[in-house]
């Protein structure tokens, strides 16, 4: 018996009927269970397992278009757009990139903004066809897509746009710069209550994407050499 199936609820977008003893939603949850008690390891493999059923239910079909405000469709959307981010945390960033195209393509209007998560994958890849393809829908003035610029420009050789890049990232997004010059990044208690309030500081955003984004730097130190000159 299948696990679910999809239910139409416009011309364009489908929402999830669950059959008993699955859910995404319970999916998720069980994750962020798995999480708090420390298993990590697990949660992901929990998420992936998932996104894999997911994935697998469409065979060779187009995949839909899911609706955002239908909960299990929800649920599926943040699963897929989470194990993405687990597998780029992890370094496979083949496999994330795969997943996070899976996850724009369930949602078109990125909800949870896994267009960034795509882009730090095909950088990592080298891929810079997509990459480009791909800009269109970024911040240009972002603190992010700041170092993104230095990456691009080192990989395709442009030294003059390297230097203006680096040049950017130092003048206009200085909480940033300090963070790839800084030996330690603590997670202090004053970090984190700043992290949860409603207006985060700019030194704590920094701090928050330097984390989210250290596997690259530990795997690419070049970007942090060419940042430091």
């Amino acid at each position: 018996m299948e696990k679910f199936q999809l239910i139409p609820t416009s011309p364009d977008l489908f929402g999830i009927e669950c059959a008993d003893g699955f859910s995404f939603a319970d999916t998720l949850r069980r994750a962020a269970q798995q999480e708090r008690a420390g298993d990590f390891d697990k949660a992901c493999a929990t998420r992936f397992e998932a996104v894999s059923l997911l994935a697998d239910s469409f065979g060779d079909e187009e995949e839909p278009e899911l609706d955002w405000n239908d909960t299990e469709a929800r649920a599926a959307i943040e699963c897929t757009a989470a194990s993405a981010v687990d597998l780029f945390l992890a370094g496979e960033w083949e496999l994330s990139a795969a997943t996070a195209e899976l996850a724009l393509t369930l949602d078109s209007e990125d909800h949870l903004g896994t267009t960034q998560t795509l882009a730090w994958d095909y950088l990592a890849l080298g891929d810079m066809e997509c990459f480009h393809d791909l800009e269109l829908d970024l911040d240009e003035r972002s603190d992010y897509k700041a170092v993104m610029n230095i990456w691009a420009a080192l990989i395709e050789n442009r030294e003059g746009d390297l230097g203006k890049a680096v040049a950017n990232l130092r003048t206009r997004h200085p909480e940033l710069y300090a963070e790839f010059y800084a030996e330690a990044h603590p997670i202090t208690p004053a970090y984190a209550a700043d992290l949860e309030s409603e207006r985060p500081s700019r030194a704590t955003r920094a701090r928050r994407l330097w984390l989210a984004t250290e596997v690259l730097w530990t795997n690419f130190p070049e970007v942090i050499n060419s940042i430091k000159g």
